[in-house]
């Protein structure tokens, strides 16, 4: 267990030097005229991109069912899916947990957790999508 959340830790920081901030979403939120419609923009972002993600979870856990191998291996692979994505979801909240504690205490700090989870979100979506067009 702890070896494969060092795993996951050594494969995903990278890419998630990046994943502090939905540039879309920063852009196109910051524009409105208050922080309470910003703040609003950015929950939509949010829910959408979550939206999004279960959308493709369900798609590859359907294509997964008409994968062209044995029982035993869609099996396998959609309980290592389903696993991923529970850890994924952890490792979400506890990656934006940290990108918003670097506001130190500041009112930025909700926003900060917002951009985090939707570029992670965005992330995941494709990761899961080009899964899928793998096994068409």
């Amino acid at each position: 267990m702890r070896l494969l959340l060092a795993f996951l830790a050594i494969v995903a920081v990278p890419s998630l030097a990046c994943a502090q901030r939905n540039a879309s979403a920063e852009q196109r939120c910051y524009e409105l005229s208050s922080e309470v419609e910003a703040r609003d923009c950015l929950e939509q972002f949010d829910a959408q991109s979550r939206q999004k993600v279960d959308e493709v979870q369900k798609e590859l856990l359907a294509a997964l069912q008409r994968w062209d191998q044995e029982p035993a291996y869609r099996t396998a692979s959609t309980d290592a899916l389903r696993m991923a994505n529970s850890r994924f979801e952890q490792f979400r909240e506890a990656q934006c947990e940290y990108i918003a504690s670097l506001a130190a205490g500041g009112n930025a700090a909700g926003d900060r957790r917002l951009l985090c989870r939707i570029e992670m979100n965005e992330q995941r979506a494709r990761q899961l999508r080009s899964e899928v067009g793998r096994l068409r």
